[in-house]
């Protein structure tokens, strides 16, 4: 089949027609004046497609009138995605490609196809996997840690709620990266010996906290029910976050719990399942980074 560039007066768009012949090109817009139609030899897209079929599995094959369809799948950290590419009866790859994605956080699948091109469908599910880096962390304690050589010059972009009223998490959005100052990072409470066990926590910081002993002042009643938490910190990345922000109709909360098992620390750590404060944590991420780009600061 061959392909055709149109223009159109007074129109800057130049839409790409397939057609037998430059006149059936021109059929298309038979209500607007075309002022010129040439041949397009542009194949850029071939690579495209090649390298969505090197990275996916191929699941079915459907012969048609008019050409083939083929079917693809591709497994992604957030989820899986559907492809279907099309050849004319000359076994030629069409400059077509439809995808489904079906989210981690979904529990719906999708019933229909969005039209799009080789080169988007590329750009959007294979550029760059959804990872998680834990940069630098400290135990309570331990000198402050330095902000990332990657974030000079960026500003913090939003807050997000770890515990509410308790610890609020810086967020910096760099590019299509999110990185989080974690405040509390799988942090432990302070255990005092056995002969101060149940003492009052304003006497548990006046004894073991001196340099604290301002904060006393705050309890309204001297009892033993509060806990002395001893925080830890970390500087946390999810790189390529905002690409699946950008394919993922629904809050990939369980995408980013995923990857972020998987960082080194936390997989070396054996830690293998996250509390609800967490899953709490990543929501209002992700909604306060919508927020954010929605604003266009982002």
């Amino acid at each position: 089949m061959k392909r055709w560039i149109l223009t159109l007066e007074g129109n800057d768009y130049k839409p790409l027609i397939y057609a037998d012949t430059a006149e059936k090109a021109r059929q298309y817009f038979y209500s607007e004046n075309v002022t010129d139609i040439q041949p397009y030899t542009n194949m850029e897209y071939l690579k495209y497609i090649e390298e969505i079929k090197s990275k996916s599995e191929l699941l079915a094959e459907q012969l048609r009138t008019d050409g083939t369809r083929e079917w693809y799948k591709c497994v992604l950290p957030d989820g899986f995605a559907r492809i279907r590419l099309y050849k004319d009866l000359d076994g030629e790859y069409y400059d077509i490609a439809e995808y489904q994605f079906m989210s981690n956080d979904s529990m719906i699948y999708p019933c229909t196809f969005t039209y799009s091109n080789p080169a988007k469908v590329h750009s959007l599910f294979f550029v760059a996997p959804l990872s998680c880096e834990v940069v630098s962390y400290r135990f309570w304690g331990q000198p402050k840690l330095a902000k990332p050589a990657e974030l000079k010059g960026v500003k913090q972009s939003f807050a997000a709620d770890y515990i509410p009223k308790k610890c609020s998490c810086p967020c910096f959005v760099n590019g299509d990266d999110l990185w989080i100052k974690h405040r509390d990072f799988f942090s432990e409470s302070f255990r005092p010996p056995v002969e101060d066990m149940g003492a009052p926590l304003r006497y548990i910081l006046e004894k073991y906290f001196p340099d604290f002993k301002r904060h006393t002042k705050d309890f309204i009643y001297a009892d033993a029910w509060g806990d002395v938490v001893l925080r830890n910190e970390a500087w946390i990345v999810f790189r390529n976050f905002g690409q699946v922000i950008r394919r993922d109709r629904h809050l990939p909360i369980q995408s980013l719990v995923k990857v972020f098992l998987k960082a080194d620390i936390i997989r070396k750590s054996k830690i293998d399942s996250l509390s609800n404060d967490w899953y709490r944590f990543f929501e209002d991420v992700i909604q306060k980074y919508n927020e954010f780009i929605k604003k266009g600061d982002g």
